[in-house]
């Protein structure tokens, strides 16, 4: 059982200002450029960590896909400095996260995969391509693990495992097997050991899902979440119904690794809502509260909330935040040098919301990221990018669809740099605030309240209701709103239009990233 959960009522805390290292362009207009992207640690031997970008559409070879590694350090260009291409039969499109050193020479290792890939004549078998780092890192993959029969889809998704058997001291890869993507075999995920030679056999796999419950859903490395020594994995389940009956509740679940790898694994849901689909996006292997356990964050974009799980020695105890917003999200290392892990999470308004970790950490985010004023940003995905800079700071990596007037970008790729000693900057400009709750009339009320509340600009607005438990109980508005006064109306009941008994309720009011509310109390 979750022994805590906090819920976000105000967001209203002074952001820093981020600054641009690099971004990373395509090489043609209408491409995926970014489909995955992430820190790879140091794969060229030069102490400096590295970074690698996924563009699943490009063009050559039949559309094979590519990936661009480019190698950090305080001189860098935007050019990348390897790329790596399989043939026509299948698209590149998953890479791997780093750290990850495969074959235990001391140099990191690449990873990427094509679900796609056919083996043999069987047709979408898919393969995971393992590339061995260090100073004469080439283009030619030295590691080839095939999916097993046609239509497999094998490396749908592949993360670092870390020292998953604890008996050794190699990285360990999982991939995600969904079947014919996840609707007609369970998804399993199974592990590969790392080693010199390392086998094209899993050495442990586990059906975690049922038949189209996984769709969508995220499989990560969690880091050691329970401080045993074995580091664990993340899986999201979307679509899984929930305990107290929600449908498509959403379920994150950690399997734990070391002697504990054949357990079942610790699910988290939300509970009592439908449709929050968590699980989507997820990320692990960072200590937010600096306790000495790694932490899970998970998003439920559906409701757009999010939850940090922080590790412990007994899950069942966990504490569990929730913060806002819930699109994509990842942990991102220190980014403000204070000692601590920090994390990211998107919204749906083209935004990027960090949240600075501390011994006592809180639900506000610290700092925005958002578009340059000549840019438009849709559908953000962010990662962490290790110190590509050299600078002594983690930096952050945002995924971004762009355009201007002139030439469009489908998507770009940029690094900003860790925020450590920036000056902080209020979050509303002159004017208007982008957001306010603006009080409820009557309160207390008996069969009618009136919420009322403010836009500063035209933006997607979400009013929501929970109870004192922090259950979600009524979405009373969910859609654009034009620049001003609003005000929506709640006569007592939930969402399936029972009244509800006498008691506090407290409102939460979305928009631009933000949110803001108040209490309203129920007298009948």
């Amino acid at each position: 059982m979750i022994n805590r959960l906090i819920i976000l009522m105000l967001l209203a805390t002074p952001v820093r200002a981020a600054e641009i290292i690099v971004t990373f362009l395509p090489e043609n207009p209408g491409q995926r450029f970014g489909a995955d992207m992430g820190w790879t640690g140091d794969v060229n031997g030069d102490g400096v960590d590295d970074f690698l970008v996924i563009d699943s559409y490009q063009a050559g070879n039949g559309y094979s896909g590519r990936a661009y590694v480019y190698f950090g350090g305080p001189q860098f260009d935007e050019e990348p400095d390897l790329i790596l291409q399989q043939d026509a039969s299948g698209r590149l499109e998953q890479a791997l996260e780093g750290p990850f050193d495969f074959n235990g020479d001391g140099f990191g290792d690449l990873a990427v995969s094509s679900p796609s890939y056919d083996i043999d004549g069987m047709a979408n078998a898919g393969a995971v391509f393992i590339y061995f780092g260090g100073p004469e890192l080439d283009a030619v993959a030295d590691h080839v693990i095939p999916g097993p029969w046609r239509d497999n889809y094998f490396g749908e998704l592949i993360a670092r495992a870390g020292h998953f058997n604890t008996e050794d001291d190699y990285d360990d890869i999982v991939v995600k097997k969904p079947g014919i993507r996840g609707w007609t075999t369970p998804p399993t995920v199974e592990v590969y050991l790392g080693g010199p030679s390392p086998s094209l056999e899993s050495a442990w796999g586990r059906q975690y899902a049922d038949y189209g419950d996984d769709s969508n859903g995220a499989v990560a490395f969690a880091g050691d979440t329970n401080g045993d020594g074995a580091d664990d994995l993340i899986v999201g389940i979307p679509w899984k119904d929930g305990w107290t009956g929600g449908f498509a509740a959403g379920e994150v679940k950690i399997l734990h690794g070391g002697e504990l790898m054949w357990n079942g694994g610790f699910p988290y849901q939300i509970l009592f809502c439908d449709q929050a689909l968590l699980g989507t996006s997820a990320d692990g292997a960072f200590d937010f509260n600096g306790d000495g356990y790694d932490d899970v964050i998970a998003t439920a974009p559906y409701i757009q909330e999010s939850r940090l799980i922080l590790g412990d020695a007994d899950p069942s105890s966990a504490t569990v935040l929730s913060l806002i917003p819930g699109e994509n999200t990842a942990g991102l290392g220190d980014v403000d040098g204070d000692g601590f892990d920090d994390l990211a999470i998107t919204d749906l308004d083209g935004a990027v919301w960090i949240f600075l970790g501390g011994a006592e950490p809180d639900t506000l985010p610290d700092q925005v990221i958002r578009a340059e004023p000549s840019e438009t940003w849709m559908w953000l995905d962010v990662a962490r990018a290790g110190d590509f800079d050299a600078d002594g700071l983690d930096d952050i990596a945002v995924r971004a669809s762009w355009h201007d007037e002139g030439y469009v970008y489908d998507s770009f790729v940029r690094l900003y740099r860790g925020i450590g000693g920036a000056v902080e900057t209020p979050l509303d400009t002159p004017g208007l605030p982008v957001l306010s709750y603006d009080g409820s009339t009557p309160n207390p009320f008996n069969a009618h309240v009136e919420i009322c509340y403010s836009l500063g600009v035209e933006s997607l607005a979400h009013v929501r209701l929970f109870d004192a438990r922090g259950r979600l109980v009524r979405t009373l508005f969910d859609g654009m709103q034009t620049i001003g006064s609003h005000a929506v109306t709640w006569d007592g009941r939930d969402e399936c239009g029972r009244g509800l008994p006498s008691g506090v309720y407290f409102v939460q009011v979305l928009g631009q990233g933000r949110a803001v509310g108040g209490r309203v109390t129920l007298v009948k």
